[in-house]
């Protein structure tokens, strides 16, 4: 495969995982309200945890290193979390 061909590939990936954080900034609002509704907070640290546990092992078992897996949710937790911010204001 020619090298413009798979660069191409790459940048509809890429497209695709940006559609992807959209929808799940989409969704952090809609917990965001129902969060305010309930009177919870907006960190969930047990949630949290769990959800690293699981995503640590699900990108392990798809030989993605774990220090990528801990680096790239980590920063889109802490902006889910200033997305939902936004809604408590």
């Amino acid at each position: 495969m020619k090298l413009e061909a798979i660069r191409l590939k790459i940048d509809q990936i890429d497209g695709a995982i940006l559609t992807l954080v959209q929808k799940r900034f989409i969704l952090s609002q809609e917990i965001a309200r129902v969060k305010k509704t309930q009177g919870l907070a907006i960190e969930d640290q047990k949630r949290e945890k769990k959800l690293m546990e699981k995503l640590l092992k699900k990108g392990t078992s798809m030989n993605i290193s774990k220090e990528l897996v801990e680096k790239l949710f980590t920063v889109i937790l802490y902006f889910s979390k200033k997305e939902q911010e936004k809604d408590f204001l």
